[in-house]
Order: C-alpha cells, then sequence, then structure tokens
C-alpha cells in the first residue's frame, strides 16, 4: 500500500513540476520529505511521498493559463490583485521598471512572493495593468477638447489643465514610461510608442477637423500633433514627474496656463490667411 500511495505522489509532483519548479521545504519527524509549490498558480497543497497528508489535485485544477483570471473571481482574490497593483505603483515609482524585482512588490504589499504568480504571470504584465489606469485618464482628459472643430482658447487651457492634473496624481507611476521609451527589453520601447500614438492620433483627428473648417493652416497636420502632445508630455515629466515636492494646483495651473498659450499660437498663426 505505501508503494503504491509514493508511485501516486511521485507521478503527481511530476505532473506539478511539468507547469512549476517545486522546492522541498522541510523534512518532518517521521523522515517525510514535504514539498510546497514555490510559485504556481495551480495548486497550494503539501505533498507527502510516506502516504500521510493530503495527495494534490493537480490534475483537476485550472491550467497556469486559467489560473490568475480564476482568482480574481471573489472578493478577497479581487482585493488581493488590487494590493500587488498598489504595490507595484509604488515601487515602479520609487526605484524604476528595470530596478524591481516581484520579491520588491509582494513585500511592499505584505504578500507572499508565491502569491503574485496566483494573479499576474510576469512583471511587465503587472506593469501594463498598473499603467492602464492612468494612460487612459490623462486620454480622456482631453477627449472634449478634441471633439470639437473649434479653437477655443478657454477650452485649451482648461483640457491641458486636466491633462497636468491627472498625471500629478499619478506621477510617480507615469514617469516609468520615459524607461520604457529608451528600453529595448522585451518590446518595452513599442508599448510607450503605442499609448503615445493613440494620443496624438486623437490630437491630429482634432487638426484635421479645423482645417476642413478653415480654422487651421499647417504644412503638416501630424507633426503639428507630434509637436503640441510633446509640449505636454515634456511639461508633465520635468515639472511634475521629476519634482522634489508634490505640486500643487497652482502648480498645475502654471503649466496648464503656459501649454494652453504655446497650443493657441501654433494653431492661430497664419489662420484665415
Amino acid at each position: 500500500m505505501a508503494g503504491v500511495l509514493v508511485a501516486q505522489a511521485a507521478e503527481q509532483l511530476a505532473v506539478l513540476a511539468a507547469h512549476e519548479r517545486v522546492e522541498v521545504h522541510q523534512v518532518d519527524r517521521a523522515g517525510r520529505r514535504r514539498h510546497r509549490l514555490s510559485r504556481s498558480p495551480v495548486c497550494e497543497c503539501d505533498v507527502t511521498f510516506a502516504g500521510a497528508g493530503r495527495v494534490c489535485q493537480a490534475a483537476a485544477m485550472p491550467s497556469p493559463a486559467d489560473a490568475p483570471a480564476a482568482r480574481t473571481q471573489n472578493a478577497r482574490g479581487r482585493a488581493s490583485r488590487a494590493r500587488l497593483l498598489e504595490a507595484a505603483a509604488t515601487c515602479f515609482g520609487r526605484d524604476g521598471y528595470a530596478a524591481t524585482r516581484i520579491a520588491d512588490i509582494t513585500a511592499e504589499a505584505g504578500m507572499s512572493p508565491a502569491s503574485f504568480y496566483r494573479h499576474f504571470p510576469d512583471k511587465t504584465t503587472l506593469l501594463l495593468e498598473a499603467l492602464a489606469g492612468p494612460l487612459d485618464a490623462l486620454l480622456a482628459a482631453t477627449g472634449p477638447l478634441t471633439e470639437h472643430s473649434t479653437v477655443d482658447p478657454e477650452a485649451i487651457v482648461a483640457r491641458n489643465t486636466e491633462f497636468f492634473r491627472v498625471y500629478a496624481a499619478h506621477r510617480r507611476t507615469l514617469r516609468v514610461l520615459r524607461e520604457l521609451a529608451v528600453s529595448h527589453e522585451d518590446g518595452l520601447d513599442e508599448i510607450w510608442l503605442q499609448r503615445r500614438r493613440e494620443y496624438v492620433d486623437r490630437i491630429a483627428g482634432w487638426l484635421r477637423r479645423l482645417q476642413a473648417a478653415g480654422e487651421l493652416r499647417t504644412t503638416d497636420v501630424d507633426v503639428l500633433a507630434d509637436a503640441l502632445g510633446a509640449v505636454l508630455d515634456q511639461l508633465a515629466y520635468t515639472r511634475l514627474g521629476l519634482a522634489a515636492r508634490e505640486p500643487g494646483e497652482e502648480d498645475i495651473a502654471t503649466l496648464g496656463r503656459v501649454a494652453g498659450e504655446i497650443w493657441i499660437g501654433a494653431l492661430t498663426r497664419g489662420a484665415g490667411t
């Protein structure tokens, strides 16, 4: 009987090892080696070679690809995922993407390293999710402006001010984008370019509507859109992202006004002539 149990345990450990690395954590008083997955979304139970204790039911568990999604379906899983995202934003903003380890994130979240893999397959996936909300908010900040076909100075200043306000709220996380821009690791530079392209394309679409309405004269809409976006990008990064102190509302209002003046000057120069 003992031989059968040993064979069953060994077979199931082989199944687990095919998914994730298995480590020996301790030897109990009876000399039984107890194994626990060091990082696995598949199973958390112990397996003992002497037959005592629970036998892992890995074959009945979700696959590693499905497990992170399954973990987030309950309130506890969602709370753990949110803690990891918040901790990641803190670590990435403080130490940068490259220097941040998964162990740093889980320590900041007060969770075990093994728990990370129940929610995210790797650090890059976590970074993208941590950035998704702030980037969507930045894009939405200029939405009302770029839906119109007129040059409204007050609206331009108001929308640019909102852009800086959103950036300031997430400045430590968003400044990691500059690190991605110069990184050639795992296509991270392309991630930054893709998200920025969405923003610049929205500005370009607005400029074309202005052009069609006779409100704008320019030799190249796409370059102008890139330049206007760069004004916001650079000011946000240097004046907010790298600021030694927390930006105040006065700082944000000043940036919105100055950026607005630059935009208005570029858009009205030569219009109607």
